[in-house]
């Protein structure tokens, strides 16, 4: 998870640092990431298919940087292997929206109901708050 984390920090540095602009291009004015939660690789393809009868022919499938993730919960112990084989598995061992946000948001996985919180409750920085810090670090 760190390791995606750290990928998401280089697009930003990448995208809104002059240095690497591509010659002659401005660096970009905003930098905007998009969270879908709920959308797997499953919901892009079916999507594909189903307005232009092939796969990979959305917007996003030509996006510089793409990134997956999984955002079970902690106490979860999700077991993709059972979840492809039991049903009823899925119905035991599924994710809140607000569990998935925040593994989304800080690369740290929490309980269900855990908004910005570890499993202990505590506060973590989302990622938007670590590549401000970055920024003004960097800004001369």
């Amino acid at each position: 998870m760190k390791k995606v984390i750290l990928l998401v920090f280089l697009a930003l540095l990448l995208a809104v640092t002059p240095a690497f602009a591509a010659p002659g291009k401005p660096a970009a004015k905003n930098t905007i990431i998009m969270i879908s939660d709920g959308w797997g690789y499953n919901q892009l393809q079916a999507v594909s298919y189903y307005e232009y009868g092939k796969d990979a022919r959305q917007i996003y499938n030509r996006f510089p940087f793409q990134f997956a993730m999984s955002t079970y919960s902690y106490y979860c112990n999700y077991d993709p292997a059972l979840a492809w084989s039991s049903w009823e598995y899925v119905k035991t061992c599924y994710t809140d929206s607000a569990a998935a946000a925040t593994t989304m948001a800080t690369g740290v996985k929490t309980y269900d109901a855990g908004i910005g919180v570890d499993v202990d409750g505590n506060p973590v920085k989302n990622t938007l708050e670590l590549a401000e810090l970055v920024f003004w670090a960097l800004e001369p």
